[in-house]
């Protein structure tokens, strides 16, 4: 009897779980330690950072709206009066054609919770040119003659009549953003990205203006002609603001769109030489005479920018919840600095015009999280 008790003592032993041994379901407990590292590795695993490469090819056209360069009119005699009246007045800017530019990006992103942080740089060079030419008025105009005009930025004005004009302006503008940012899966197919942080704006504007004449050797007035160099500088930083939305489908394609506006101050700057050219009554002598002028002042300006376009999107991991991504995009982006600049009229009066930049076109390119 003593010995049956002690065999059935010994067996309940072995059985339980405190001496390591898995005769029941419960787990033992080296396989707990195990499932308990796992868990910690995939937590880490699942937290890390992540890396964000992004590069846009830009091909853009820019506009300036608010600035011209000269004016023609056409001549026209008024009936039962003394005198002549301009007609068909208009005012000439330069054209710009679409030009390449880009944009690059760099940052850093929580797998999990999608918080990222992002450098952002962006730069567009063109450049746009116009021509006109008018009548040669010997002494003074008659009807019907094409007429050009202007007293735009020349420090010391013309005292006879051109009849070419032209201009050419070469813009060089750059923006530096710092966003950070979160990332917000709304639905399987709706995805949100609120960020915000600071815009840097470096801005160059450079103007070559010709209001010539084809001088008459010798002349029976005086004759005159000129060209105007302004230079246009912009530096400023300030609060920046943005909102992406995309509308994924199961296949990897969807509807991307991006807004985002900007609040900068800082200083702008205009620089103006003219080189004047001079030639009296009579003589085939040109006398030439150099002027300058400039003026600064800080202020504060708004930009923003609306983006609308296609992507397709794969993931480079076969892991469940894996953020790795490949992403390529192209759409089309309208981008606006209004009053960014300013061009001088009378210089003696300082009377001037600001004028605002604007941009648009194409933008394409790939983004990657790895």
């Amino acid at each position: 009897m003593i010995k049956s008790f002690i065999l059935l003592a010994l067996l309940l032993s072995i059985s339980s779980p405190s001496f390591g041994f898995n005769l029941g379901k419960d787990p033992s407990i080296t396989e707990r330690i195990q499932t308990l590292e796992k868990s910690k590795e995939y937590a880490a695993e699942k937290n890390h950072r992540q890396y964000i490469a992004d590069g846009e090819f830009l091909y853009w056209k820019a506009d300036i709206d608010g600035a011209a360069y000269a004016t023609i009119t056409t001549d026209a005699h008024i009936e039962g009066a003394v005198g002549d009246l301009s007609t068909n007045i208009k005012t000439l800017t330069p054209h710009f054609s679409y030009d390449p530019g880009f944009r690059l990006a760099l940052g850093l992103q929580t797998s999990h919770d999608l918080f990222d942080l992002c450098l952002v740089w962006t730069r567009f060079y063109t450049e746009g040119k116009d021509r006109a030419r008018g009548t040669l008025v010997p002494v003074i105009p008659i009807p019907d003659d094409l007429l050009i005009f202007d007293s735009i930025g020349l420090i010391h004005q013309l005292t006879s009549i051109p009849n070419t004009a032209s201009a050419e302006c070469r813009l060089k503008g750059n923006l530096l953003d710092l966003q950070f940012g979160r990332g917000i899966e709304m639905t399987k197919r709706h995805f949100l990205r609120p960020y915000f942080g600071l815009r840097g704006v470096w801005c160059d504007m450079d103007w070559d203006i010709s209001v010539n004449r084809d001088f008459l050797f010798p002349g029976i007035l005086d004759q005159d002609a000129t060209v105007l160099f302004v230079r246009n500088n912009f530096r400023a930083i300030g609060g920046l603001f943005g909102l992406e939305y995309d509308l994924k489908t199961s296949s990897g394609f969807g509807i991307t769109a991006r807004g985002a506006g900007a609040l900068v101050y800082g200083l702008t700057e205009e620089k103006t030489k003219q080189n004047y050219y001079y030639v009296p009554n009579g003589t085939s002598t040109i006398i030439k005479q150099p002027f300058k002028a400039g003026n600064s002042f800080h202020s504060l300006k708004g930009l923003w920018e609306l983006f609308l376009g296609l992507f397709w999107e794969a993931q480079l991991s076969k892991k469940p919840d894996s953020q790795y991504k490949l992403r390529l995009f192209a759409g089309y982006e309208l981008q606006q600095w209004p009053l960014i600049a300013q061009k001088t009229n009378t210089q003696s009066t300082r009377e001037r015009e600001r004028f605002t930049l604007g941009f648009q076109g194409f933008t394409g390119g790939a983004k990657l999280v790895f």
